[in-house]
This record gives C-alpha cells, structure tokens and sequence, in this order.
C-alpha cells in the first residue's frame, strides 16, 4: 500500500502511463510487473511528494516542449545526471532554444506541444502520447518523430558519427 493506503507511508516512486511511438527507438525497461498490462510502451514516474511532478520513464530521463521553451525536471533527490541529458540541453541552447530545469508537472505535460526522452539507449526518442486519469494526449503523428526531438537527435547523432563540427570538444579519438 501507498499513497491512501492508510499505512502513513509513500510510495517511492508513482508510476502514469506512458506511450512512446518510434518504432526506431527501442523502450530501455518494461512497465513494472506490479502494474497491468493496457497497452502502453511505458511508464512515467511521479514524484512521491506530491504525486503531481514528472520524473523520469524508466531509464530516460524525460523534456517537455512548448514553443522555443524546454523544460525537464531538475537534478535534485532521484533524477539521474545523464550524460545524454546533459549534451541535449546543451545542443538545445546551441540552437536557441530557452531550457529550464524546473519541475513539470502532469498539466504541463499534458499541454506541451511535444515530449521526447533522452538515454543512452534510445539518444533522444519522441514520446507519441501521455495518458493521465482516462485522458490521452497524442504529440505530432503516431510514429513519427515530433520535430525538436528529431532535431535534438540528428544534432548529436552527427556529432557522435564527426559529421558535424563540434564546438564542445565532446568527441574524443580513441587509440
């Protein structure tokens, strides 16, 4: 029991569905056995706190897009430091967009014009809907990449294959 379980206890995380589209990019982690299968790819993590504020998706961390403007949950408490997450914010920046490391919450993800999630695994993966409470958002076409994750994508996937120039110094020749 959890959250109103009248355990006086929390979950550690709240899982929300979550449905990731591109069929290119493979999900890094199943949904948790504990949780039903219904036909999504995928689950969001909640904070405990609150039960409110976006987290991660499995082992992703995850961007919210609205506009020029990104938002993706800060580095406090359970959010990893990626490294992908890190050259995605700083990619982002490079091409003007406005990045705040601010909570996002389901509301807000509900509203952005797109989601994408960024890992080692998947680089940076579009997220094809979100559902909450019997409410699903589609972003952008099912299967078809939303166009800032596309963008943030082909920036550092030329960046990793030395087809673009880099400005950071990130690639490294390896003897």
């Amino acid at each position: 029991k959890g959250r109103g379980g009248g355990e006086g206890w929390v979950e550690a995380w709240s899982p929300r569905r979550l449905r990731a589209e591109p069929p290119a990019h493979p999900v890094p982690l199943p949904p948790p056995p504990s949780l039903p299968p219904q036909g999504y790819s995928d689950v969001v993590y909640l904070d405990a706190k609150h039960d409110t504020y976006l987290e991660e998706v499995s082992s992703c961390n995850l961007f919210a897009v609205s506009g020029r403007t990104i938002r993706t949950p800060p580095l406090a408490g359970s959010i990893l430091p990626g490294v992908t997450r890190a050259s995605v914010i700083a990619l982002a920046r490079d091409r003007g967009y406005t990045v705040l490391e601010e909570p996002v919450s389901v509301t807000d993800a509900m509203a952005a014009d797109e989601l994408f999630t960024t890992g080692t695994a998947v680089v940076v993966c579009s997220v094809g809907s979100l559902t909450h409470a019997g409410k699903r958002r589609q972003y952008g076409a099912p299967g078809v990449p939303t166009p800032v994750a596309l963008e943030l994508y082909t920036a550092l996937t030329e960046l990793q294959q030395e087809a673009a120039p880099d400005a950071h110094g990130w690639v490294v020749q390896v003897a």
